[in-house]
């Protein structure tokens, strides 16, 4: 209604109780290490699926694709919503994600004069440094560009995870690359689970709907944005299929958002983003405390305004780089935050970015939240869409119980919307009584 589409996101949710300790089992993908994850901190998770086996998996895959044909068939224009902790098990994304941050440590170490890139000298006298016998093949040919340097993204790219056994069994000394490498086991798990995100994406590019996948804690995210950039490769050639979230209460989501950029740009796909303030800061800064870990997070509210603000500019600002072309960027706008759709449009029209002139920006706001900011939105012509959980009534209560709690933010919002119902109340027992011959 009044141009509002709707993101179906499937609800289900699990009340794990999280623990103090954090030790993280090395058994391998079929013993404890995968049965479950402790997150270091007391309380409830706040929406990470229990992992009871690669049945499950399945079960979810399958929920999530009936979820993607009734977008297909009630809203064609649609989301639909997933989180990668439902279809593998969370060790082992963490498991990838440690890895993918000591792969990023690795080219820190090797980059000494910390300009941004490696040149030849700096690779070889880092691999030296680190590593016994002759650099492969792989990585030298990376390096062989005209200006025989190369940058965190060609790094990344040249450096699989499934190379990095290998890698690590010329290390002169063990150490935290050694200990993060995969094992063959782990490695067939990350395929199962990367097969069920692949076929999920091919059927939501068959049927014209676009994927969100969700942000989840920092100990995942590195394994889920290396997972939705391969698709984004795959499937947003021609058109924005797969969305990734950035959540901008972490501090180094600009940097991070500049190199998917840059990824985007150099391996020619769309790069689908979905900007969010973030859900999980108090567990987060929790778990910092308990495990003596430098605080991701930013310092305050206004740090998190100011960095959803930057991240809004520049992803606006390259959308109207390429508007006469194929645009290389989408935005999907997700925040109950007043200021911040309002800085959102007053860009868009300094920009001459219309709200009817295509694709390019999406609001997003969950369904009985900020309608007044949905609904003008959709009524004045921009692309609004609503979250509107999917799935059993018991699972859909959790759901919404947690939604409103990591919109703490947005009680002054609902106090502000009593406010402006109140106001509209009174302006039509005004009105009334001012037509109606009788109160005179």
């Amino acid at each position: 209604a009044a141009g509002v589409g709707c993101i179906l996101d499937y609800a289900a949710e699990a009340d794990e109780t999280r623990t103090r300790s954090d030790k993280v089992s090395r058994e391998g993908v079929t013993g404890p290490a995968l049965a479950g994850v402790t997150n270091g901190v007391a309380g409830p998770v706040a929406r990470t699926y229990v992992y009871t086996g690669e049945t499950k998996c399945d079960a979810n895959l399958a929920i999530f694709e009936r979820c993607v044909e009734a977008v297909h068939d009630v809203s064609p224009t649609g989301f639909a919503a997933i989180k990668m902790t439902a279809l593998g098990p969370p060790e082992l994304l963490k498991r990838v994600s440690s890895a993918l941050v000591q792969v990023k440590r690795l080219f820190d170490h090797f980059d000494t004069d910390g300009d941004g890139t490696l040149s030849r000298s700096e690779f070889l006298a880092g691999y030296s440094r680190f590593f016994e016998g002759n650099p492969s093949d792989g990585l030298l040919r990376g390096l062989s560009s005209k200006a025989d340097r190369i940058d965190y993204v060609e790094w990344s790219n040249a450096l699989r995870l499934a190379d990095l056994a290998a890698l690590c069994s010329k290390c002169r000394a063990p150490g935290p690359l050694s200990k993060a490498a995969l094992t063959l086991e782990e490695l067939e798990a990350l395929g199962s689970m990367e097969a069920r995100v692949g076929k999920l994406a091919a059927k939501a590019e068959d049927l014209g709907v676009r994927l969100m996948i969700d942000a989840e804690q920092t100990y995942f995210q590195p394994a889920i944005d290396n997972v939705v950039l391969g698709l984004q490769r795959k499937h947003n050639l021609k058109k924005h299929v797969i969305f990734g979230t950035y959540q901008c209460y972490l501090k180094d989501t600009p940097r991070r958002l500049c190199v998917d950029l840059a990824r985007a740009e150099r391996f020619g796909f769309n790069l689908g983003v979905k900007l969010v303030r973030g859900a999980y800061l108090e567990s987060e800064r929790a778990r910092c405390r308990d495990l003596g870990h430098p605080d991701p997070t930013q310092p305050n509210s206004a740090a998190t305004h100011a960095c959803y603000a930057q991240c809004a500019e520049m992803l606006l600002d390259r959308l109207k780089k390429r508007e006469e072309k194929d645009p290389c960027v989408e935005l999907m706008v997700a925040t109950h935050n007043q200021p911040s759709v309002e800085h959102v449009v007053r860009r868009m029209a300094e920009l001459g970015l219309s709200p009817r002139s295509g694709e390019g920006v999406y609001f997003g706001q969950l369904l009985g939240m900020a309608d007044h900011l949905t609904l003008g939105l959709g009524g004045n012509g921009y692309k609004a869409y609503k979250y509107v959980p999917y799935g059993p009534v018991g699972e859909v209560l959790p759901y919404l119980l947690r939604r409103a709690q990591e919109n703490s933010s947005f009680l002054g919002g609902g106090q502000a919307e009593a406010r402006m119902v109140k106001e509209e109340v009174l302006r039509r027992i005004a009105e009334g009584l001012a037509s109606n011959p009788f109160a005179r």
